[in-house]
């Protein structure tokens, strides 16, 4: 009897839920503020969306996502509404490259900052970009 109750117990001691991060309840900030500067930030952030394209006699709105990584890197791709790579944009912080998969065509621009200037008319940089 002994055995299966330590079974038993073993058993649901593995498939116990894992708690959550510990939240500090104090009034003092400094304190507060002092946990918070000591995690660790993580080094990439990637986000889903949507962007909307208008071809003038066409709109469609389409699936997107991005991945920003320090310092200056980041991989833009837009999606077909079943998923797979219309476009990937993607860039080391010196040069960006563009891949369509429309076109089959792979654009290079070995200065990054210049090409990003110059789709946007000079309002993004690639220190703006991540």
């Amino acid at each position: 009897m002994f055995r299966i109750w330590l079974a038993a117990m073993v058993f649901s001691m593995g498939c116990a839920k894992p708690r959550g991060p510990l939240i500090p309840h104090s009034t003092n900030s400094d304190v507060v503020v002092a946990m918070a500067r000591s995690r660790t930030m993580p080094d990439a952030m990637q986000g889903k969306f949507s962007v909307r394209i208008d071809l003038g006699d066409q709109e469609h709105t389409v699936p997107a996502a991005i991945l920003l990584d320090h310092p200056n890197r980041f991989r833009f791709e837009v999606y077909t509404p079943f998923g797979t790579p219309l476009y990937t944009m993607a860039s080391n912080g010196e040069a960006i490259n563009v891949w369509s998969q429309r076109e089959k065509t792979f654009y290079a621009g070995p200065d990054a900052s210049a090409v990003l200037q110059r789709l946007t008319g000079g309002q993004i940089g690639i220190d703006d970009v991540a």
